[in-house]
């Protein structure tokens, strides 16, 4: 892939700049990567149930709070009230 910017300093502030600062064949080259990822990964199931984004964002939300609490994570408990509470 080609750097997104030409002006080196920048690059430090990457995150920072709007999508339309990036070089054009940088961003060409990262919608193409995405799209051949999306096309050619599996979806992830979990006991059965396929993963979307807003599910692995609530497994790992529940994997944190029970790290932060001491405890050690349950993957089968924590699927189960995922499971639950989208129901």
């Amino acid at each position: 892939m080609v750097r997104p910017l030409v002006q080196e300093d920048r690059l430090q502030s990457l995150e920072e700049l709007d999508i339309e600062c990036l070089r054009a064949e940088f961003i060409e080259q990262v919608m193409s990567l995405r799209k051949k990822v999306l096309q050619r990964m599996p979806v992830k199931r979990v006991l059965g149930h396929a993963m979307d984004g807003k599910t692995w964002a609530g497994l790992l939300k529940s994997y944190v709070e029970q790290i932060n609490t001491g405890n050690v994570p349950n993957i089968e408990s924590s699927w189960h009230n995922i499971c639950h509470s989208r129901a």
